[in-house]
C-alpha cells in the first residue's frame, strides 16, 4: 500500500489579554475563587511563555524520536522528533505515516494551533467546512477550536 508521510507542528501560545478578559468579566456567573484561579493560571503560562527563557538547541537525527501507534491498526505510527518539555511548552514536532485510506478522526484542540507539512503522497484535510488536498510540499494550517481531520487519500 502506497504511505503518505506528514510533519506536524503543534504550537502552544496564549493570548496574554485572556487573563485581562476574565479578570475584568464581572458577569460570568462564576464564583470569584474560580474566576481568580483561571486568571492567575493564564496569566502564569502567558509569564512562562513570553519570559524570553533561551531554551538549548535540540537535535533529533532522521530515525530518532520517541516512536508509538496512534490507531489501532498497524502502520500508524508516529514519531515524536521535539517535545514541548524540551522547547519549556511551546512547541511539540511529530511526524507520521499513515495508509491509504487511514487518517486521523475529527477533532478539536483547545490550547494548540497545528501547522502540517505533507512530506509525501497526498493527503486531504478537513477543516472546519473546508476541504483541502494537500499533496507532498503543502503547509497546511489548523486553528485551535476549529474541527478538523485528515487522511490519506493516494490510490493504492
Amino acid at each position: 500500500m502506497k504511505k503518505s508521510s506528514f510533519l506536524l507542528i503543534r504550537a502552544s501560545t496564549f493570548i496574554a489579554h485572556a487573563a485581562k478578559i476574565w479578570e475584568s468579566n464581572t458577569n460570568s456567573g462564576l464564583d470569584q475563587n474560580l474566576k481568580y484561579f483561571i486568571v492567575d493560571k493564564l496569566q502564569s503560562i502567558s509569564d512562562r511563555l513570553t519570559s524570553g527563557k533561551i531554551v538549548p538547541p535540540v537535535t533529533v537525527g532522521s530515525n530518532q524520536g520517541d516512536r508509538f501507534q496512534v490507531l489501532a491498526v498497524s502502520n500508524s505510527e508516529r514519531i515524536i522528533k521535539l517535545r514541548g518539555s524540551q522547547t519549556d511548552g511551546r512547541l511539540m514536532i511529530m511526524e507520521g505515516e499513515i495508509l491509504v485510506g487511514e487518517g486521523h478522526p475529527h477533532h478539536i484542540h483547545h490550547r494548540e494551533d497545528e501547522y502540517f507539512h505533507v512530506l509525501v503522497g497526498k493527503i486531504e484535510f478537513y477543516i472546519g467546512e473546508e476541504t483541502i488536498r494537500g499533496t507532498t510540499g503543502t503547509w497546511i494550517f489548523a486553528s485551535r477550536y476549529i474541527k478538523h481531520s485528515y487522511r490519506n487519500v493516494n490510490s493504492t
